[in-house]
């Protein structure tokens, strides 16, 4: 009798346990990482752009050739755009502040043999001031970098490289955002 009591009280401990109930197992989602979130932020007043005006600016004192440079970069940038599904808009009476201005400027410096650039990509859009509920236009995204040659004649090949990575990089915020059509 012996024997057979140990198995049946062994087999009672197992069943036990099996048939207790388990505590639910809850798996935690990694935190996102700050960078990427502020990045989401950043990218998030571009959310319902799909159509923009396009303004293309050479700093004061440019030289005679830089005009060729402010319509080639604007043939390029219209065309990058167009390709992506954004509507390009001319500025209409009383339509202007409606639509968000993006805009490319582009800064030389050839003082003491330097052959630099600085080129900023900023889009202008509505905002309202809390404060007076006033609708104004401000800078709400930009990106700015610079480009540099070892020879003058080399800038310009230059600008033109970093202002397309630059308008790819805001059609791919554009895209996260939810932006374009």
């Amino acid at each position: 009798m012996r024997h057979t009591l140990l198995p049946l009280v062994c087999l009672g401990t197992l069943v036990a346990p099996l048939g207790a109930q388990e505590a639910p197992v809850t798996t935690r989602t990694p935190p996102v990482p700050s960078f990427i979130a502020a990045e989401a932020a950043r990218n998030a007043v571009l959310r319902g752009i799909n159509q923009v005006q396009l303004d293309v600016g050479i700093s004061e004192g440019a030289r005679p050739e830089d005009a060729e440079l402010r319509t080639e970069l604007r043939d390029a940038v219209e065309l990058e755009l167009r390709r992506s599904g954004v509507l390009l808009r001319d500025s209409a009476p009383g339509e202007s502040d409606r639509i968000p201005v993006l805009r490319l400027d582009v800064q030389f410096d050839r003082s003491s043999g330097r052959f630099a650039a600085r080129v900023n990509l900023s889009v202008r859009d509505q905002v309202t001031v809390i404060r007076n509920r006033e609708t104004v236009m401000a800078e709400v995204w930009s990106l700015e970098r610079g480009a540099s040659a070892s020879v003058d004649s080399g800038l310009p090949r230059e600008v033109r490289k970093v202002a397309r990575e630059m308008t790819s990089d805001f059609l791919v915020a554009l895209r996260k955002a939810g932006a374009s059509r």
